[in-house]
C-alpha cells in the first residue's frame, strides 16, 4: 500500500543538504516537518501573535529554498532559519504599526 501524505522516513542532516542542494522540493517539506515547532517557538518568545510568527515562519522556509545555494554545509541549514526567523522578528517588531483607531 502506498502511504500518501507521510515523510516515509526521517533523513539525516547529510542526505537533507544533499537533496536541498539538487533543489529537490521534498527535501524542504523533510526541513519544515523536522523544524517548524522548533521555528515557532522561537518565533513566539519574541512576538505574541501566533498568526505573525507563523507567517514568518513559512517565510523562512521560502528564504531558505531561494538561498538554497547558499547553503555550505549541512548544519548550515538549522542556523539559517534561525538567524533569518530572528531577524524578521525584530524587524516585524520594530516596524511602526498603523493605528486604525486614532
Amino acid at each position: 500500500m502506498k502511504r500518501t501524505n507521510s515523510l516515509p522516513r526521517m533523513l539525516n542532516e547529510h542526505q537533507l543538504y544533499e537533496l536541498l542542494k539538487k533543489g529537490n522540493p521534498e527535501s524542504l517539506e523533510y526541513i519544515h516537518f523536522r523544524y517548524k515547532r522548533l521555528l515557532f517557538w522561537i518565533g513566539k518568545q519574541m512576538l505574541d501573535d501566533d498568526f505573525v510568527v507563523e507567517t514568518l515562519v513559512q517565510d523562512t522556509f521560502l528564504k531558505l529554498w531561494l538561498h538554497r545555494d547558499s547553503i555550505e554545509t549541512p548544519n548550515h541549514i538549522l542556523g539559517f532559519l534561525r538567524f533569518v526567523l530572528k531577524r524578521d522578528c525584530i524587524t516585524y517588531f520594530n516596524t511602526p504599526k498603523i493605528n486604525s483607531h486614532a
